[in-house]
């Protein structure tokens, strides 16, 4: 017969009899510490890590054999095809220009010659050894792949030589010969021209540099050149064409005409003096009067020196009502009359 179990008697042990094996455990200070290697480099290991360098470096030099021999074959293949086939070497060269620089200027100054590779050929840099020739306004430069390049050049337009002794600047001499375009651009003579014989000539010794190929930026030059435009579109019904054009001093603008009438002008007042001249003439070729100079400076007069005296029956010319021109700036009566 069994025992009856007592429940009192069974108990469930206690917290503190648990830990009653001994005290807590602390770490010695003097003890040493030992590093656990937990990812080893074995023998085997180290094996198979120089057998993976090895391969690789295999490849890498594998793979810079192919690149250098196909390199190579490109070279070789460009080379055959492009750079020396002789279909692509310049044969001919076409300049379409017409002025002072003649074609065979334009085609050395190129760059180029017989032979050379159009396809490698940079086209930029032939226009700008086009461009770096005086004279030259603009360049167009093309090519096809047949040997031929085409070269079309438009040059400035002189309309008169630059006499300035003090700078060199003597007209009609090649080489120390120096003209001007319509829009003031210094243009060296290389080549003297039939017709440049016949052109005018601006003289100004007040220059103090003239770059060639350059616009001459001087204001009494500038002031000269419009003079001479302005008259050589009346030349028609003037019957005048100017000879020379003279920078007098700091006012005056000085024109001597073919015929050997001589006429002054303000530099700064052009517009006016040009509507007296045109006054002036007008009234000398109704009346048939042989005129040498005319000073048109003036405002309200225009004194005016005759060559000969015309025959008239009873009293002598009268003179000629003037419509009134256009006022002077104040900076140019200002000047003016600090020169008198």
């Amino acid at each position: 017969m069994k025992k009856a179990t007592d429940s009192s008697a069974i108990r469930k042990p206690r917290k503190d009899n648990l830990k009653r094996g001994g005290k807590k455990h602390r770490p010695d200070p003097d003890a040493q510490r030992h590093e656990i290697d937990l990812d080893p480099i074995t023998p085997k290991m180290r094996e198979d890590e120089e057998a993976a360098s090895r391969r690789k470096g295999f490849r890498l030099a594998v793979a810079l054999v192919i690149a250098v021999v196909l390199g190579a074959l490109m070279y070789v293949s460009v080379k055959e095809t492009v750079i020396s086939n002789p279909a692509f070497e310049l044969k001919y060269v076409f300049v379409k220009t017409e002025g002072m620089l003649t074609k065979l200027d334009v085609a050395k100054a190129s760059g180029l010659k017989p032979g050379d590779n159009l396809m490698t050929a940079d086209l930029s840099h032939v226009k700008a050894n086009v461009m770096s020739l005086h004279g030259v306004k603009s360049a167009t430069v093309t090519r096809d792949f047949s040997g031929r390049l085409d070269i079309t050049v438009t040059q400035h337009n002189p309309v008169s030589w630059v006499r300035c002794e003090n700078l060199g600047w003597v007209p009609k001499k090649p080489g120390a010969g120096l003209l001007v375009s319509d829009l003031g651009v210094a243009v060296p003579c290389v080549n003297m021209l039939q017709e440049y014989s016949d052109f005018p000539e601006i003289q100004d010794e007040t220059l103090a540099e003239v770059a060639a190929g350059g616009l001459i930026a001087n204001d009494r030059f500038q002031a000269a050149l419009k003079l001479l435009q302005s008259l050589t579109k009346r030349e028609k019904t003037s019957g005048e064409s100017v000879s020379v054009i003279k920078v007098v001093n700091d006012c005056t603008l000085q024109v001597k005409m073919k015929s050997g009438l001589a006429a002054s002008f303000a530099w700064d007042d052009l517009d006016a003096g040009l509507a007296r001249f045109d006054i002036v003439i007008a009234e000398a070729k109704r009346q048939k009067w042989s005129l040498t100079s005319l000073n048109l400076m003036a405002e309200n007069v225009v004194p005016v020196t005759f060559k000969a005296v015309p025959k008239v029956s009873g009293d002598a010319p009268a003179a000629v009502p003037l419509v009134q021109p256009a006022r002077r700036s104040a900076t140019g009566q200002q000047r003016r009359k600090s020169t008198r």
